[in-house]
C-alpha cells in the first residue's frame, strides 16, 4: 500500500526519489556531493527514497544508511544530517 505526503505543496508517494540540492556551502561533504552532481543534467547533491508513512524516508550517505521523519510540510533537513547518514 502507497502512503502519501507532501512537501512545500509537491505531492509524493511511496519510492518516490527526492533528488536534493542545496545544504552548507561551507560543509566539505557538501561540496563533494555538488561536484559530483556537475555529471548530471540537474543540480544534485544527494538522494532521499520517501517510504511512509507520514513523513519516513531513507537517504544513503558516507556514514551508512540513515532512516528518518521530515516532520511538517516544508523539507528542511540540515538538523537531521546526523540521523539520516549524512
Amino acid at each position: 500500500m502507497a502512503c502519501l505526503h507532501a512537501f512545500n505543496r509537491l505531492r509524493i508517494e511511496t519510492g518516490d526519489l527526492l533528488c536534493m540540492a542545496g545544504g552548507d556551502q561551507d560543509d566539505m561533504q557538501g561540496q563533494f556531493w555538488r561536484v559530483l552532481g556537475t555529471l548530471l543534467p540537474v543540480p544534485i547533491d544527494h538522494i532521499v527514497i520517501y517510504l511512509g508513512p507520514d513523513a519516513r524516508h531513507i537517504e544513503a550517505g558516507p556514514k551508512g544508511v540513515g532512516l528518518f521523519e521530515m516532520a511538517g510540510s516544508s523539507w528542511f533537513a540540515k538538523p537531521l544530517a546526523k540521523q539520516s547518514g549524512r
